[in-house]
């Protein structure tokens, strides 16, 4: 469970002059266990940020955060992979960080499998291309299982065959774990999530259907656009 209580969040700007910049505001929200949520909001309206707090890698300015459970890093995210390395011994690097040295050859193996890399994962990274390393990441992003995932947006530069691997891998794991993921594509929310949040000058509004925050979030750029 993930528990937000009065939270706030602001950075300090100091160009072109000293001040506060607000970016959230007395956030009060719950998410369950084995939830599925959407963040949604136009640009600029917190989302990154808010995941960030979620994922504890930000602190709030006020109010308090309970987190419960593992949560992961946003799938697919940069790693930072040592370019000299290969593929193999970057992932028992992070297998390590894990705590997963009891396991290693297996986490290795399915890094290995799911990636679709074969033999390019003894290669070092330097010589990878974008799909090779976008493969890499995902493939790291799924080992390990988690409490909760996050994602910022589900676009990588992958085959749609990989994409549609990845999709059915994340639906699998929403049968014992929460998914947390922003978006403003419609379909994707439809397809993961069950509630959503609406950002919206920087209040967090909470839906139980994911349809119904859309809905606000489609009509509150109509009216402010």
């Amino acid at each position: 469970m993930i528990i937000f209580n009065q939270v706030g969040k602001y950075y300090i700007q100091r160009h072109p002059e000293y001040q506060f910049k607000s970016v959230l505001e007395q956030v009060s929200l719950t998410i369950a266990a084995k939830q599925s949520v959407g963040i949604i909001g136009q640009s600029h309206s917190g989302r990154s940020t808010l995941l960030k707090l979620i994922a504890g890698i930000e602190y709030p300015s006020s109010g308090k955060i309970q987190r419960g459970g593992r949560i992961s890093w946003p799938i697919g995210a940069a790693i930072s992979f040592n370019q000299a390395l290969s593929g193999r011994q970057n992932a028992r690097f992070i297998i390590r960080l894990q705590g997963g040295d009891n396991q290693l050859t297996d986490y290795l193996t399915q890094i290995h499998q799911f990636s679709e890399l074969a033999s390019d994962f003894d290669r070092p990274l330097k010589s990878y291309t974008p799909n090779m390393r976008a493969k890499l990441q995902l493939a790291l992003s799924m080992a390990f299982e988690m409490d909760f995932y996050i994602a910022d947006e589900l676009n990588f530069p992958v085959e749609t065959k990989f994409k549609q691997k990845l999709h059915c891998e994340i639906k699998q794991r929403l049968e014992t774990a929460g998914f947390i993921l922003i978006s403003q594509n419609e379909t994707q929310l439809k397809t993961f999530c069950q509630a959503g949040i609406w950002l919206h000058r920087k209040q967090a509004y909470w839906f139980d259907e994911i349809e119904e925050a859309f809905k606000y979030y489609t009509e509150s750029q109509t009216v402010y656009d």
